[in-house]
């Protein structure tokens, strides 16, 4: 029958990130919008970036006075919740070469997705013809 969508590997979740933040640095709240991805799993990916610098944050704003009086709870999120992503150098340099290599990639899994498509079409259609399906 039908099956279920594919789930996206840890590499391309990565590739989405690196992609995202190649175009422009971008706060963790729109990160998870542009790729489609749960925040405590973005942030898991961020820092697995960050920490090999690939991905950095570039400036921390000055806070308001009374907002360091407030107390907030540990959270799970990275440390640089408000502020925006960007790709370092590096970041670049790997985005630029794992790039045409994982467009390749997607172009194959679209084409083995078409062909799995058209096989289960024909052998529908092929039951419908003998009208098995409605009995």
């Amino acid at each position: 029958m039908f099956k279920m969508a594919r789930r996206r590997s840890k590499n391309m979740l990565l590739y989405e990130v690196l992609s995202a933040l190649h175009s422009s640095p971008l706060k963790i709240t729109r990160l998870m919008y542009k790729t489609n991805i749960n925040c405590s799993v973005l942030a898991d990916l961020v820092r697995i970036l960050v920490n090999n610098g690939y991905v950095q944050v570039p400036y921390f704003a000055e806070k308001h006075p009374l907002s360091l009086k407030k107390t907030r709870k540990k959270t799970k999120y990275p440390t640089s919740f408000g502020y925006p992503y960007t790709l370092t150098k590096e970041g670049e340099a790997f985005f630029e070469r794992v790039s045409p290599i994982m467009e390749e990639f997607q172009a194959l899994v679209n084409v083995v997705d078409a062909q799995t498509y058209a096989l289960e079409a024909q052998r529908y259609s092929v039951i419908l013809q003998k009208g098995s399906a409605m009995q």
